[in-house]
Formats: structure tokens, sequence, C-alpha cells
């Protein structure tokens, strides 16, 4: 896995480069602090085999829950160079604002599987702290069968908030 980019279409300016930090399944499980540009991460086909594909379930988030399968039983490498370089436009599902409260769900679902409860609560906590707003929208997307696992949590942590 290599850095990435990302660049504003409209006014041309960077936006952020990032390069990879250690890449173990910890750190990537501590997705806040640093996500893998996905165009920059290249594998050989043999390691997906039969048990690592894409879960299409997952529409905002299936390349860290890849990433995560990979880093338990896998070495990641980080090449310590910018491989790509995106434009940030309206119509990535990355830059849709209204996609965002469902990348949400699909991470923490992701963090519950691979981090366990403690992990997950942590995650959704600290991103819920004093937005009502956010906790309005997560009530209306936890009704997708697919995030069911983390709504316990979710029910549990807005009981503190509200």
């Amino acid at each position: 896995a290599g850095g990435g980019r990302q660049i504003d279409q409209k006014t041309g300016k960077p936006l952020w480069e990032r390069l990879p930090p250690p890449l173990g399944h910890k750190e990537i499980l501590n997705w806040n602090q640093y996500y893998l540009p996905q165009p920059s991460c290249f594998m050989n086909r043999k390691l997906l085999g039969d048990k690592l594909y894409i879960d299409e379930r997952y529409h905002m988030q299936m390349d860290f829950d890849l990433w995560l399968r990979i880093s338990k039983d896998f070495e990641m490498i980080p090449i310590n160079q910018i491989l790509t370089a995106n434009y940030r436009h309206g119509g990535a599902k990355t830059g849709r604002l209204d996609l965002r409260y469902r990348a949400l769900a699909e991470k923490w679902t992701i963090c519950l599987q691979y981090g366990g409860t403690e992990h997950a609560t942590n995650e959704i906590e600290r991103t819920l702290r004093g937005d009502i707003e956010l906790i309005e929208k997560l009530r209306r997307v936890s009704q997708k069968k697919m995030i069911h696992p983390f709504v316990p949590l979710l029910k549990r942590l807005l009981r503190k908030y509200l």
C-alpha cells in the first residue's frame, strides 16, 4: 500500500496527502487516524482466494473490511511514496454528505466484528459526542438489516445523550 493525494476538482489544490503508516491489523482497525487510499493498494490476485473478497453488503466501507481481513493473515507492506492522486467531487461516494451516516454505521459494524464491543463502543462514542443531527440520522439508518449488530451498542449510547 502506498500513499495518495486528493485534489479539489474545482480549485486544483491538494486537499491532503497521506503516506501509509505501519499496516498491522490494529493500526487499520483504528481507521480514524488514517485510511488507506484504495487506489494506492495493490495485491497479488492469489491472495484473495476463496475467502478474501470484496463484501458488497458494505456500500461505503467494503475496502475497510477487506483490509482488516487481509491484515489478520498477511503482512501488508507500506510503500513510502505517493502512488496515486484523485479528484474530490460531489459525485464520488466518499464525497457525498448524504452517505456519511451510512458509512459510519458500516464502519461501526465492522469495528464490532473485528475489534469487539469495547472498541466499537469507543468509536461510536467518539463520533457522537454532541452531534444530535447525527444521532437522529443514525436512528433512521439503523433500520437496515446488515448493520443490526451495532444497534444495541448505539441504543445504549443514545440513552446517555438523550
